[in-house]
């Protein structure tokens, strides 16, 4: 190796080395510093200097490689102006406003999750800092709770963002970079023309703006799902083993965001292996040193950053079945994915791939050269008949799920219980054709004709065995194939196919190009054009401007965009599943009004974590208490029914329950109703009742959770002197009870012979506390036998219907266990 190709090496790999230890800098040096809990001269971390000086080492390079680039765009203004251009209008319809949404419940998750991460960290607990993720999600966990802990109000730093919008800036800025990153290293691949298309549509795409706006994985995998395969591919076209590093770098960072990232080298592998067999760009080995590095790289990188895998490896999603490699267990988890995998349905459709070809072709065997060209090709045809027989036989759902899809778009719900977003389900699993449908219905209509166009140009340059076979080749290969890996999931939703976005994108860039060429060969009005520009253009700008309305009737409520080939968001929601938690802001505004200054009770459909959070955030604070999901139906004064959780759960308890009653308040967006706010009458409490201290309803200050011996080990609320401090041991239920007499019976025991005085004091109160109606207080005297269970009364007569509350108040002088609290109606008086 020669001195100047050795230094480029070494330059490499502290340059890559640099990079994997990036994260690291930033939050140790940087966000611990600002979280005061590090020091710069903190003997005890021998790693810190040489972490600071790999990071000084990168950094120096930077300004240089900035002027660098900076000179490049300067001396070539047709792209960075588009580039420019690009970025402007993804941030302009990505950036304003990003807490105008309502959240949903993934997003609260990844918040709590990122502030942890954070604190974690920030507490020296390296290792330990991912133990709390699901999916790996390093990358939107500690940008989301360094941007919160930084960047919003009452987090500690600058204090200049709401918390939501600080949460969603970091996934905004990620999804508005795709745009220009899509057209600078498409346009090495593919046409400037098809490069500008793509990043136009992208940019402006309504389903790929909503998402960006959401603190959440899907957004972050397209950018670095999208970065992978497009440095992968200018590595392999330009020959150039520098960008295939930095797609090492990308596909550790995209296994660092969300496990289906996986997928990346099979899918690269295959779109390198038909490029390979059909003749055309990349030449060569087909699997090189330089692809094991790529992904050997990006390996380490997702070993490194995920800790969570030092504690235990188990959690690696794709081995977990798997764990310890013998090949009955390979097998045992591979089984259910192969058996989901319409195998009859590609087969019959490579068969009929290879008919077609032979047919164009002209060729069959020599052994058939005096019968007619049909009867040559029968062969061809009895083969796919063959193949969809064996796929009616074997794999009788596929056929039924393709069908259906094909020919009719009917209701959600098809068994009643649970219902798939998008199209209707004949079973559990989607068909091959489920997500073709769902993209063909949340694209622009511009950009759906575009793809369609693209799609045929592509495979015809790759059937003619161009030598642009594979730049043609890598969006129907990054696209579809991601698609159809997705597809045997039982989850489907078009949040899970979002990275396949940016290359139907290039695909619609692919067909405005060939439209705009198709034009300008045209004659009549189009025979005076010096060149096929002005049509380019033209048909550009049509695109651009038939996206505009949509990116801008939807703000900021993009999610909830349909185009017209499904009638719209409103014709869609009699077929499928609109909006992911829309409309949860502007509930909580309502409720906070009807609940004055008092307390009210919601029952909510689904998750009730959104709807609380925007009720302790409101502004003004709302003077009254919301008791949002945690009180019995039988109590509730509203139900909240949101959308896409009722057309999943067509047949709940809830809806029917409100079936046929008028609503209080419809929260619309975009001419959809997608939250209705039901009135309830409230039931008093008739009856026993009974309540345990394991119970969900009750409240506590002090005091755990334990099994206790002395009842065979049930759950009980116990406190111990010198464990647990003075504080209510036992609160609740809340419920509201009819007028009446009552008796209430507490069930407690305190340790062996306690010497102290009085123990607790037990009370009935109601209006959380305001008025107590009946009190006493234990002492020592009162438990002949310290450790069983005894029973004391306590009797209250309601004038009116009221919210009541029975209390344990424990002093810490002796040991404390209450089992259950026993009401009952009092006995009629002889």
């Amino acid at each position: 190796m020669s001195t100047t190709a050795f230094r480029r090496a070494a330059r490499a790999l502290e340059i890559v080395a640099g990079l994997c230890l990036l994260s690291v800098i930033v939050v140790e040096s940087t966000g611990g510093l600002a979280l005061g809990a590090i020091s710069l001269r903190d003997p005890r971390n021998p790693w810190r200097l040489f972490m600071i000086a790999a990071a000084a080492r990168l950094l120096m390079g930077a300004p240089g490689a900035v002027r660098r680039a900076g000179a490049a765009l300067r001396r070539n203004p047709a792209v960075a102006a588009p580039a420019a251009l690009l970025l402007a209008l993804a941030c302009a319809v990505r950036l304003p406003d990003l807490a105008a949404s309502s959240l949903n419940g993934d997003e609260i998750l990844w918040m709590l999750r990122g502030d942890r991460v954070v604190e974690k960290l920030a507490q020296g607990e390296y290792i330990a800092a991912t133990d709390n993720l699901v999916h790996p999600g390093l990358i939107e966990a500690l940008s989301i709770g360094l941007s919160r802990r930084w960047l919003a109000r009452g987090g500690g730093g600058l204090g200049v963002m709401d918390p939501v919008a600080a949460a969603r800036l970091p996934m905004a800025l990620l999804g508005a970079l795709a745009c220009p990153a899509l057209f600078l290293l498409g346009r090495r691949i593919w046409s400037t023309r098809v490069a500008l298309a793509a990043g136009l549509f992208l940019a402006l795409d309504p389903v790929h703006i909503g998402l960006s706006r959401m603190a959440h994985l899907d957004g972050a995998l397209t950018f670095f799902f999208m970065l992978t395969c497009l440095s992968y591919a200018v590595a392999e076209i330009e020959n150039d083993g520098r960008w295939k590093a930095l797609a090492g770098v990308w596909l550790g960072c995209a296994l660092l965001t969300k496990l289906p990232a996986f997928v990346i080298p099979a899918l690269l592998l295959a779109w390198k292996a038909a490029a390979w067999l059909r003749g055309g760009r990349p030449r060569g080995p087909l699997v090189t040193a330089g692809d094991a590095a790529f992904v050997a790289l990006g390996y380490v990188i997702y070993v490194g950053g995920f800790t969570r895998l030092w504690l235990d490896p188990s959690v690696n999603y794709w081995f977990r079945s798997a764990k310890g490699f013998p090949p009955y267990e390979i097998v045992h988890a591979a089984a259910p994915f192969l058996r989901r995998v319409p195998v009859a349905e590609c087969a019959a459709a490579l068969y009929l791939a290879a008919a077609w070809r032979q047919w164009r072709r002209g060729a069959g065997p020599r052994r058939w050269s005096g019968f007619p060209v049909w009867a040559r090709q029968s062969w061809g045809w009895a083969g796919v008949a063959l193949l969809a027989v064996l796929a009616v036989r074997f794999a009788p759902h596929a056929v039924e799920n393709t069908l259906i899809l094909l020919f009719r778009v009917g209701r959600m719900g098809v068994s009643g219980e649970e219902a798939l977003e998008g199209i209707p389900m004949g079973s559990v699993h989607a068909s091959w054709v489920f997500y073709p449908l769902l993209l063909g219905t949340r694209l622009t209509e511009p950009l759906v004709i575009a793809a369609v166009i693209g799609l045929g140009a592509s495979l015809w340059r790759f059937a003619a065995e161009r030598r642009s076979a594979a730049a043609a080749l890598l969006p129907l290969a990054a696209a579809l194939g991601f698609v159809a890996i997705m597809t045997p999931g039982r989850r489907a939703a078009m949040r899970y196919i979002l990275p396949a976005t940016p290359f139907v994108c290039v695909l619609g860039g692919m067909g405005l190009a060939a439209l705009g060429a198709g034009l300008a060969r045209a004659r009549g009005l189009w025979r005076r054009l010096p060149s096929g520009r002005v049509a380019d253009a033209a048909v550009l700008l049509l695109a651009a401007a038939l996206h505009v309305p949509a990116a801008i009737a939807f703000f900021p409520n993009y999610y909830l965009y349909f185009n017209s080939f499904i009638g719209g968001p409103r014709r869609a929601a009699r077929h499928v599943m609109v909006g992911w938690g829309e409309g949860q802001k502007e509930a909580a505004a309502f409720l906070v009004r009807a609940a004055g200054g008092g307390a009210v009770n919601v029952a909510v459909l689904g998750e009730t974590g959104t709807l609380r959070y925007y009720w302790e955030h409101a502004v003004p604070p709302p003077a009254g208490r919301g008791n949002i999901g945690t009180r019995p139906v039988e109590e509730a004064d509203y139900v909240v029914l949101p959308l896409n959780v009722r057309q999943r759960l067509p047949r709940h308890s809830l809806v029917r329950r409100v079936a046929g009653s008028k609503p209080a308040h419809v929260v619309r967006l975009n001419g959809v109703d997608v939250i209705e706010i039901y009135p309830h009458r409230r039931r008093p409490v008739r009856g026993e009742a009974g309540y345990g201290a394991a119970s969900r309803i009750t409240d506590w200050t002090t005091g755990r959770r334990e099994g206790d011996p002395a009842l065979g080990g049930k759950l009980v609320r116990g406190a111990v002197p010198g464990r647990d401090g003075e504080g209510w041991l036992f609160r609740g239920p809340y419920r509201t009870y009819a007028p009446g007499g009552y008796v209430a019976e507490f069930r407690v025991r305190t340790g062996p012979a306690p010497s102290a005085g009085e123990i607790a004091v037990l009370d009935v109160s109601a209006d959380e506390g305001g008025e107590v109606l009946a009190s006493r207080t234990l002492t020592a005297a009162d438990f002949p036998e310290p450790e069983k269970y005894a029973a004391f009364c306590l009797a209250f007569v309601l004038r009116e219907p009221r919210e009541m509350e029975f209390r344990v108040y424990y002093l810490a002088r002796a040991p404390l266990w209450v089992y259950r609290v026993n009401v009952a109606p009092a006995a009629p008086e002889p």
